[in-house]
């Protein structure tokens, strides 16, 4: 694939035709026309060439050598614009718009995919056994919704400096289409921190019943630790071979001690289960 994917002259928003890289600065000195060019990969000799023509700053083509955008991006958002003239026709700042509007816009369908394995998780949490990997996958989720929100932040700034009234680059009959740009960039950035929000509350929420769980066992350990306490008791002391207990004479000795063991063992089984330890 060639380097340059397009490089088309506009003129009162129509296509006027391909232009040279070697030609764009002397298209751009006819005030009704623009340049649209779209670069893919572009070597550093390249970038040099579109810098002197364009007379872009070293900045600028520092953040374009370290760019990966897509073509189709580029084609897509150029159909759009292609496809509306009278908009076209408002210049470069109506293509700038054209470019992030349909950027910002993909952000959507990205966390509503976020909203759905929120969902999921929440399932997992409240409607199965516990388990590592459940933790593992929330803390995941926040990794990954933290990219985007560090993606989606400079947006932010961008944007609102673009729909300042001291921002001359901008011609006022399409600042109204980058305040469009700006509310959505915002409602996007509330989105991604309710959802960091959430996935904080998911995951303590995880971490708590957890722990309850944990609890509970160890509420039918303790349980059934103080019903064996009482048997165990009891052998202990007549297995320490006392020479006089006058109570191991006796002919009904046993059946009583047996019965003082299920009896003792049983109230406390009655006191625990009624308790919600067992």
């Amino acid at each position: 694939m060639s380097a340059v994917v397009n490089s088309v002259a506009y003129a009162g928003g129509r296509r006027v035709g391909e232009v040279a890289i070697a030609d764009i600065s002397e298209v751009l000195k006819l005030s009704d026309r623009f340049v649209w060019i779209g670069l893919h990969e572009p070597d550093a000799s390249l970038l040099a060439e579109v810098q002197g023509e364009f007379g872009l700053h070293d900045l600028a083509i520092e953040d374009a050598a370290r760019a990966h955008q897509r073509p189709k991006l580029e084609r897509e958002v150029r159909s759009r614009c292609e496809a509306s003239p009278p908009l076209l026709a408002r210049g470069p700042g109506f293509v700038l718009y054209s470019l992030m509007d349909f950027v910002v816009d993909q952000y959507f369908p990205v966390l509503d995919a976020f909203e759905d394995k929120l969902e999921a998780l929440e399932g997992e949490i409240f409607g199965k056994s516990f388990d590592r990997a459940t933790t593992e996958r929330i803390y995941q989720l926040k990794r990954d919704l933290l990219e985007v929100k560090r993606a989606i932040a400079p947006l932010v700034d961008m944007c609102n400096r673009l729909v300042r009234t001291d921002m001359t680059l901008i011609p006022e009959d399409v600042r109204p289409y980058f305040r469009d740009v700006y509310d959505h960039v915002i409602r996007i950035n509330e989105m991604i921190d309710t959802l960091r929000e959430l996935l904080t509350t998911a995951l303590e929420a995880n971490l708590s019943l957890i722990s309850v769980s944990q609890n509970e066992a160890m509420k039918r350990l303790a349980g059934w630790a103080a019903i064996f306490a009482v048997p165990t008791m009891i052998a202990g002391v007549y297995g320490m071979n006392f020479k006089f207990m006058p109570e191991l004479e006796w002919h009904l000795g046993y059946p009583l001690v047996m019965g003082l063991m299920l009896g003792a063992c049983g109230f406390l089984y009655y006191k625990f289960k009624r308790s919600g330890w067992l």
